[in-house]
């Protein structure tokens, strides 16, 4: 009977090890198809099981212990066409497979920047919208809480020029954050907002949004109580000159103090006068900036309060045309073969806007080679600039 048993697990085991062998590997080299140069970093793995690894500086790979079978080999690198194959795995032998691929150049989006806002039946927060119109209407000599009274659960006071509050559902102005063109300006102590610094910001606003409630919160503690998002970003399409001036007066009954004990009438009066200019669309469309210039000064209906400021402000507006950047070896190998006969770019090294494409010198990293690629086989070279960014400075030259 010990026998037998003894037989029995014995085949067992041998059937087991047998089992255990059934493996065999893949190995190969994966290499750029136009210059035939070894890719390092390359993700190859099989289709049907997690095994993987990635190609060394020499281009070489291998997979340890692949189940006996036919296999799915996948190549992934960013900036390369991605490939694949299928191959047959024998017990104890090692599969080659090797890969040519080709670069493949990325496209990316236009970049927008705008600030953060709610979206009406989306964003689960109460919110109220003002825009450019509304603000100006309302403007003559006032801070940028005075243009927001009519908000719903907003109160502002004002004790002078610069010198405005804000409230919100009765919390103070503590609570409240204050975001120019997405930016918090409160001041990181004590979460107040100085509107003696942002006079000139009621002639510059293109539109407003409030958020009331903790729902705003995403902005930070500052937001418990809610947010005025104030956005200034827009430029006209069209070239124009704006000339702004207003004023206020308060009267008062009676006399009052001055400042050296007198009383005497008073009945204060102040101004704003504004200069704008925008230049529309220049350089092929492709540019635009605002410039303004405003004064503010006068008294208020407190004694004491006189006010007397400049605000400048300066806006530029860029647009470029799809951008195509390559963060792979050669795009064109026509023009490699014209610009670099060994065929080698450093990655980053190559970036293309329109008929045009900006190549950086591996031989001087502060050099960049511009060619006209209109026609891809026969690019031609047509100017070389000397940058101390390098390949960073292109959006400089277009």
């Amino acid at each position: 009977m010990k026998k037998t048993v003894f037989l029995f697990l014995f085949i067992i085991l041998l059937f087991t090890s047998s089992l255990i062998a059934q493996t065999g590997k893949i190995a190969g080299r994966v290499t750029n198809v136009e210059t035939g140069k070894a890719i390092e970093g390359v993700s190859v793995f099989l289709e049907d099981s997690q095994t993987g690894t990635y190609t060394k500086a020499d281009g070489t790979y291998i997979l340890q212990n692949v189940q006996v079978g036919e296999h799915t080999i996948n190549v992934r690198l960013m900036g390369y066409e991605s490939q694949k194959t299928n191959k047959l795995v024998e017990d104890d032998i090692t599969a080659i497979v090797n890969f040519q691929i080709k670069s493949s150049a990325i496209q990316i989006e236009g970049i927008k920047v705008s600030a953060n806002r709610a979206i009406a039946r989306e964003t689960p927060v109460s919110f109220t919208n003002i825009d450019e119109e509304t603000i100006k209407d309302k403007y003559t000599t006032g801070d940028m809480p005075q243009m927001l009274d009519d908000v719903p659960g907003l109160f502002s006071t004002t004790s002078g020029l610069g010198e405005a509050e804000i409230t919100m559902r009765g919390f103070d102005a503590q609570k409240i954050q204050i975001l120019i063109n997405g930016v918090p300006v409160n001041d990181p102590e004590s979460q107040l907002v100085y509107w003696s610094n942002w006079t000139g910001l009621s002639s510059n606003v293109k539109s407003v949004q409030v958020q009331r409630g903790a729902g705003a919160s995403l902005y930070g503690s500052g937001a418990f109580g809610g947010s005025v998002n104030i956005e200034t970003m827009g430029s006209e399409n069209n070239s124009e000159i704006t000339f702004r001036t207003s004023s206020g007066y308060y009267t008062t009954d009676g006399k009052s103090a001055d400042e050296n004990g007198n009383m005497s009438d008073y009945n204060p009066i102040n101004y704003t006068t504004m200069l704008k200019y925008g230049s529309g669309k220049i350089f092929d469309d492709k540019f635009k900036f605002d410039i303004s210039v405003e004064r503010k000064a006068g008294d208020y209906y407190i004694r004491g309060t006189e006010y007397d400021g400049w605000s400048f402000g300066f806006e530029t507006e860029s647009k470029l045309e799809p951008l195509i950047i390559n963060i792979s070896d050669p795009i064109n190998p026509a023009l490699v073969s014209l610009y670099n006969p060994n065929g080698w770019f450093h990655p980053f090294d190559v970036a293309v806007y329109g008929d045009y494409a900006y190549l950086g010198d591996p031989a001087g990293v502060e050099t960049i080679h511009l060619f006209d690629i209109s026609d891809p086989a026969n690019p031609v070279e047509l100017e070389e600039y000397d940058t101390p960014g390098g390949l960073l400075d292109i959006f400089a030259l277009v």
